[in-house]
């Protein structure tokens, strides 16, 4: 068995050393010994705030599981403090605390480690190299440029993907609206496309199965590298969420006129194939017979810096609605079709044109109600 040797702090007498005296104590031997603990104020805090912080329930201590920022009234010892945060790693954290009276206040700090996963109120890019800005007033994040022929691509080229290859694409001629054939990767001769152009000629289904087939792509790449947490994922914006990117303004821009900041039907269509007898904006002019690249020096982001938000491709919406305008837009002298809130009636959600694309956006999933993550 062999002799023990006990050291006992925090005695009676408060003028002992802080680690007390050691007692001797023989094989066999039974001795008693007077002592007490002493409580003070324990301070725990998070980075980022508000993690949940779990510890071991005993009499030590008051409560078992609250959210940063918290005090806690604490006998001398050690705790071990767990805490959790969405998309951050958990981190484990054990304080030592020994208050020589009960007016001693400690201070613990935990501070936790994002996974590589889309992090609210910050920018995100993915595995595609599309960038996702936070839109504050919603909670969730926006791509700045509408979906690009190159993230179109990958889609399209994945067989777990729901692609639907037969081309039904409606294509502005001189005559009109005809089917000729052409799809969203061969678009026709007047429609030049380069990869960092908006994808056009998909309907509201492809573009769900688009944002759908991301999803899942990235909940399954490895956690080493950027990916979405289960609790996440991409969806088309609802009506309220896309108006919202331009912050409540007739147009995207500073100011109540398109100017040269949209890409929408003005004089540069007339002289393309365009039926005769359909108007366009003749105060107006780009380059752009069709869609521009994405990030064409010649038209301005918003403030908050989504590009396109009015003119180039028209965008779907969760309503089967199209939002923003296209290129094809210039009905109207007074500039009422390039409107940021003017919307185009619900369409079928299989339709085809060479004027519609889409923006996708990203959202952590609201838990259901009564549940916490």
């Amino acid at each position: 068995m062999g002799d023990y040797q006990v050291v006992l702090s925090h005695l009676k007498d408060r003028n002992w050393p802080l680690f007390g005296t050691p007692i001797q104590i023989n094989d066999g031997e039974t001795t008693n010994q007077d002592f007490t603990f002493t409580y003070g104020s324990l301070q725990v805090d998070s980075v980022p705030p508000h993690a949940l912080l779990s510890w071991p329930l005993g009499d030590d201590v008051e409560g078992q599981q609250t959210n940063a920022p918290f005090t806690i009234r604490s006998r001398s010892g050690a705790i071990t403090f767990t805490a959790r945060l969405p998309h951050y790693f958990d981190a484990i954290r054990t304080n030592y605390f020994y208050p020589l009276s009960d007016k001693d206040t400690n201070h613990l700090k935990i501070r936790l480690l994002p996974k590589l996963v889309p992090i609210a109120g910050l920018s995100w890019t993915n595995s595609l190299g599309m960038v996702f800005r936070w839109v504050e007033s919603k909670s969730l994040w926006a791509c700045e440029v509408e979906t690009r022929v190159a993230d179109y691509l990958a889609f399209t080229q994945d067989p777990d993907s729901h692609y639907d290859p037969l081309p039904k694409l409606f294509s502005v001629t001189s005559n009109g609206w005809e089917q000729l054939g052409y799809s969203w990767d061969h678009p026709g001769p007047a429609f030049l496309q380069s990869t960092n152009h908006p994808v056009i000629g998909v309907s509201w289904r492809d573009a769900t199965n688009f944002c759908d087939w991301l999803t899942k792509r990235e909940r399954m790449r490895n956690p080493e590298v950027a990916h979405l947490d289960n609790d996440q994922r991409y969806r088309l914006p609802t009506t309220n969420e896309w108006f919202a990117l331009a912050g409540g303004r007739t147009f995207p821009w500073d100011g109540e006129q398109v100017r040269t900041n949209g890409n929408f039907a003005g004089i540069e269509a007339s002289l393309s194939n365009w039926p005769a007898a359909w108007p366009v904006l003749t105060n107006h002019h780009d380059r752009f017979p069709r869609t521009a690249p994405v990030f064409s020096p010649e038209f301005a982001p918003s403030e908050s810096r989504f590009y396109h938000l009015g003119g180039n491709a028209a965008e779907w919406c969760a309503e089967q609605v199209l939002c923003g305008g296209s290129w094809f837009d210039g009905e109207s002298d007074e500039n009422g079709h390039p409107h940021t809130t003017l919307l185009t009636p619900a369409a079928d959600p299989t339709e085809r044109h060479d004027r519609n694309g889409f923006r996708v956006f990203l959202e952590d999933i609201p838990s259901p109600p009564g549940n916490t993550k």
